[in-house]
Formats: C-alpha cells, sequence, structure tokens
C-alpha cells in the first residue's frame, strides 16, 4: 500500500507539473507582442529566457512556502482524519529539515524544469514571429503541446480516479461483505477468573453461564476459548477416518464453544444438532464441523456420524460429528472459508480464560455495566478485558483499507482539482484572445448558445482526449493493486463510469464558466476589442 501511495504522489505530482507547464506557455503567449518588441529594441533572447525563468523561480518558491505552511497547518487535522492504529499502522507527520528542504527543492526544481520549455517557446519564434502572432488567436490550445499536456494531465487524473474509486468500492465491499455470522449488538469480553484451582474456575464459568442470560437486554450468552471473529481460532491436525481407507491427516482451525454458542453468534446449523448440556466431560466425545470441513474431507457423504482424531492416526475415531454449521469468517474479512472444528467446551479441560459472547436486545453499550457487575459478584477478583463490539472488530481490522481509500481520495479530488484549474485557466485565456472573433460571430447572427457551444465543444473534446488516454492507463495500472481490491475485478465497469463521468463534470464546469462569460459579450465591446 505504501507503494501505491508513492505512485499516487508522484501521479498529482506530474499532473501540476503538466499543469504549471501549460499555464505557464499561455501566459509566455499573452506576452507574445511584448517579447516581440523587446527582441526588436536588442534585448537577448537568453536574457529574455533568464528572466522568464526567474519569474518561474519565484512562483515555484511562493507555490513551495505556501505548501509547507498548509501542510504544517493541516498535518495533525490529516492524522486525525485517518485514524492510525498505533498497532499496525505506522504514520509519521513530522516536519523536519530534511523535509521542508526536500519540499523546497522540489518545487523549485519542477518550476524551473517545466518554466524552461515555455520560455524557450516564446524566445524562440523571432521578432516578427512573435509581433505577428500576438494579433492572431493563437493561445494554448491551438498548440499541439499544449493540448497534449493537457490531455496528458487530464489521463494522469483519470488513473487516480479510476484508483481511488477501486479503493472506495472496495472498501464498501469488505465492510457489507457476509461472515457467515450476525454482525449486530453482539458483545465479546475477554474474562479471566481469579480462582486458582480447576474446580473454582469450573464453578465460576457455570455460574456465569446461569447469570448474565437473565440479565436486562441480554438476548442469550455463550462462551468460548476464543473469540468468534478477529483471531481466528487455534490450528491443529486431525486425522479423519474413512471407511476401507486408512485415516488421513488435515490442518484445520478449532474452538472451545459452551451450549448456546451458535445461536448466540448467529451461525446457522445445517444439520444435526448443536452441543447441549449432555456434553461433558463424562459423556462421549462429539464435535461439529463447518461446512467445508464436510465437503472437503466427506463429499456429498452426511457427515453425521462420522468421526475423527487429534491425536495421531490410531485416534481417528475418538470424536464423532453430531453437527455441521454454516461457514464463517473467524480471523480477517478478506479470508476464505476453511476446515473448522468445533469442541465442547465443557468436555475439555477447564480454561483458565474465556471470551463471553453477548447478544443484546439494543445497544451491547448499555448492557457491559450489568454484565461487568455480575461479574464481579461471582469473583471480585476477576479480570475483564478487550470489551469490544463485532463492528468494531470489523472496523479495526478496516482501518488500514480505510485509511488508504481516504488517502486515494484525497489525490484524486486534488488532481480533479488542478485539472479543473487548468482547464479554466487555459479556455479563459483562449477566450480572451477571441474576443473580436466572438464579437463578429454575433454580429453575424451568432446566438449565445452558439458561442456558448462552440467554447464547450473544445473543452469537451480535450476531455474525450484526456479520457481515450487515461481509461487503458487506468485499467493497466489497476492490475497492479488487485490483490488489494475485495470482491471486485480492477476493470469494474461501474467504477469506470463513474471516473468518467466526475472528470467531465469537472472539466464541463471549468469550461463553462469562462464559455459562458464568452456568450455575454456585447457584439459593440468585442468588435472594438484588440
Amino acid at each position: 500500500m505504501h507503494l501505491s501511495g508513492e505512485r499516487f504522489t508522484v501521479l498529482v505530482l506530474l499532473i501540476a507539473c503538466a499543469n504549471l507547464a501549460n499555464l505557464l506557455m499561455a501566459r509566455s503567449a499573452a506576452r507574445s507582442r511584448e517579447i516581440g518588441i523587446r527582441l526588436a529594441l536588442g534585448a537577448g533572447r537568453w536574457r529574455l529566457v533568464r528572466q522568464l525563468m526567474t519569474e518561474s523561480l519565484l512562483l515555484s518558491l511562493a507555490g513551495g512556502a505556501l505548501g509547507l505552511l498548509v501542510a504544517a497547518w493541516g498535518h495533525p487535522l490529516l492524522l486525525g482524519f485517518l485514524e492510525p492504529d498505533p498497532l499496525t499502522v505506522a504514520l509519521d507527520f513530522r516536519l523536519d529539515h530534511r523535509l521542508l528542504g526536500f519540499g523546497l527543492a522540489l518545487s523549485v526544481t519542477t518550476g524551473l524544469l517545466f518554466g524552461l520549455m515555455p520560455a524557450m517557446r516564446a524566445t524562440c519564434a523571432g521578432i516578427s514571429g512573435s509581433i505577428r502572432s500576438a494579433g492572431r488567436p493563437r493561445g494554448a490550445l491551438n498548440m499541439p503541446l499544449a493540448k497534449g499536456l493537457l490531455a496528458f494531465q487530464i489521463g494522469l487524473s483519470m488513473v487516480l480516479l479510476i484508483g481511488a474509486g477501486l479503493f472506495a468500492r472496495s472498501l464498501r465491499n469488505l465492510g457489507a461483505a457476509d461472515l457467515g455470522l450476525a454482525r449486530e449488538n453482539l458483545l465479546l469480553m475477554d474474562v479471566e477468573p481469579a480462582g486458582k484451582t480447576p474446580q473454582a474456575r469450573q464453578q465460576f464459568w457455570m455460574e456465569l453461564t446461569r447469570r448474565v442470560p437473565g440479565l436486562p437486554g441480554v438476548r442469550s450468552m455463550a462462551l468460548a476459548g476464543d473469540a468468534v471473529f478477529g483471531n481466528g481460532g487455534w490450528n491443529e491436525t486431525v486425522w479423519i477416518e474413512r471407511p476401507g481407507q486408512a485415516a488421513r491427516d488435515a490442518r484445520v482451525d478449532d474452538n472451545l464453544v459452551s451450549p448456546g454458542f451458535f445461536a448466540t453468534a448467529g451461525i446457522p446449523i445445517l444439520t444435526g444438532r448443536e452441543f447441549g448440556e449432555q456434553d461433558r466431560q463424562n459423556a462421549p466425545l462429539v464435535a461439529l464441523v463447518n461446512r467445508t470441513f464436510a465437503r472437503r474431507f466427506f463429499g456429498n457423504e452426511n457427515p453425521i456420524g462420522k468421526r475423527f482424531g487429534d491425536l495421531g492416526q490410531a485416534s481417528s475415531g475418538r470424536y464423532q460429528i453430531v453437527g455441521v454449521v454454516g461457514d464463517a469468517k473467524y480471523g480477517e474479512v478478506r479470508e476464505q472459508a476453511q476446515p473448522m472444528v468445533f469442541h465442547p467446551l465443557w468436555q475439555a479441560p477447564v480454561r483458565p480464560s474465556c471470551v463471553l459472547h453477548v447478544r443484546t436486545v439494543s445497544e451491547p453499550a448499555a448492557s457491559v455495566r450489568e454484565i461487568r457487575r455480575e461479574i464481579q459478584a461471582i469473583d471480585g477478583e476477576a479480570l475483564i478485558s478487550e470489551i469490544r463490539t463485532l463492528p468494531q472488530v470489523i472496523r479495526d481490522q478496516l482501518r488500514e483499507d480505510r485509511m488508504f481509500a481516504t488517502l486515494a481520495s484525497f489525490f484524486a479530488l486534488l488532481a480533479l482539482a488542478l485539472d479543473a484549474i487548468g482547464i479554466y485557466g487555459i479556455v479563459a485565456y483562449r477566450v480572451a484572445h477571441r474576443t473580436a472573433e466572438i464579437g463578429v460571430r454575433m454580429a453575424l447572427g451568432a446566438q449565445k448558445r452558439d458561442v456558448l457551444w462552440l467554447i464547450m465543444r473544445e473543452t469537451l473534446v480535450l476531455l474525450a482526449a484526456g479520457a481515450a488516454v487515461g481509461v487503458p492507463a487506468g485499467l493497466a495500472a489497476a492490475r497492479l493493486i488487485k490483490s488489494l481490491l475485495f470482491a471486485l475485478t480492477p476493470s469494474d465497469p461501474l467504477t469506470i463510469a463513474c471516473a468518467t463521468l466526475a472528470l467531465f463534470a469537472a472539466g464541463a464546469l471549468a469550461g463553462f464558466l469562462p464559455a459562458l462569460r464568452a456568450a455575454s459579450v456585447e457584439p459593440a465591446l468585442a468588435l472594438r476589442s484588440d
């Protein structure tokens, strides 16, 4: 993700540089008469180039200084908006002398580099050419290089818009992904009783399962060795018993759960039964498996009554499968369904700690105090930690995805703003140098809508050219982030359509404002203009 973020930064820098070069070319074209007259009066070409480069340098220095001020003011706001996770995402937004120096050097370098081309172009036309060109509408949009730069800038923006759209839609898909369990109103609490003996701990767990379900606002509760989602359970090797075949070993995930766990977690029982109070230490060992386990190891056979073991090949008949539950995600949102085994908590050695799962009627936070009070009433020294809801666990897991989608969207909007500024500046310059032409057209009977369409047509052609370059480039770039997407292809048509619509909307609005001003020109005033 960090590499993708650097690529986004480079793309925005290239867009800004193309924008700067285009605006400087438009400015130098507007000064063509001045430059021609100065050349006629004996000014040297390189002296004029140095003057234009000095102006570009001052402009880049001012922009770099303003950028550093914005960074110094805005980085705490950005840091708070991104909600970085100190355990998984390390962000350092401190501004030190190295960062300040790099920022200034970069702005100066780009200003000089992209200011040199317009300066050379402005002085290479010669004396007569510069003077004659000032009287013609030879604006930046008449220059193939300027058109190419603007189309290149629009194309890069399309790449950023497609990338940001893919990340935003992927984040939405992650937030709405089917976990195979019910998300709403599920409270998770890590509880560790102070009892030192197995008997004391067992008594604590039994009393807890008796008291908590009777609390106001509690729909159901269960205990598990590990949380239903977020940690992924444990791993174990099992040996599967098959009639007429040697037991085969396989690596699966497993968890210890109390009766009522699947109803509380919202995981459906597909066939067989859930654990009950009869599944205790002296009873036959039983287990539940998920659908992936049943299909992978038993195919189309009915898994109920089948056996497996966990103590070597000879133990393949140790546990009997009494039920099959639906597939659920246990570790993270992105994971694929894995074979999962559930053992009865009461048939295992007494756990020193468990995760309390409570399904509440309303907001889980309202029940935390009552649940905590009951736990302390049973054992005043019990340790209660990691109180969280399932939506909180999911939100924490998606924090990095959300942060990167936010950054990508920010870069895309910045690129869109640069595009709008560039299009507005170029079209406004073009309109200013076509005032007389527009006046003639209107004097000959052209309507305001005709003038409006004349200007807007050029803008739309540029946008179409940029989109024609940007869409294939965006699709190619999207393949680089394919592994970061969820339930989404890099060539998602809806994302491309939305990115194209956003680009055309911003560009058309930027071109519409000077076009509207051109359409409002009085013919008499326009004919008297230069």
